[in-house]
């Protein structure tokens, strides 16, 4: 079964920039952060942006993360059972 994380922004346009795709079995960790960027319209990354990810099963730490200069936040997500 597959199993979504979402996280809200402010910003313009908010994409995954890696992580996405990832298998692992239940209960346990991705091996790679989920890492979400925000960036405008005309592609400039926004920093200063508090994310808010939120599994459909499972958990993530942190469950809040504020984007860097490249626009980018990142979150840890455990499987859920």
């Amino acid at each position: 079964a597959s199993e979504i994380v979402t996280a809200t922004a402010s910003g313009d346009v908010l994409t995954v920039a890696t992580g996405a795709s990832q298998v692992a079995a239940a209960g346990t960790t991705l091996l790679e952060p989920v890492v979400m960027q925000v960036r405008r319209s005309d592609g400039t990354p926004v920093s200063g942006v508090t994310l808010s990810f939120s599994p459909s099963s499972g958990t993530v730490t942190p469950a809040t993360a504020t984007t860097d200069v490249n626009g980018r936040a990142q979150t840890t997500w455990t499987l859920g059972a």
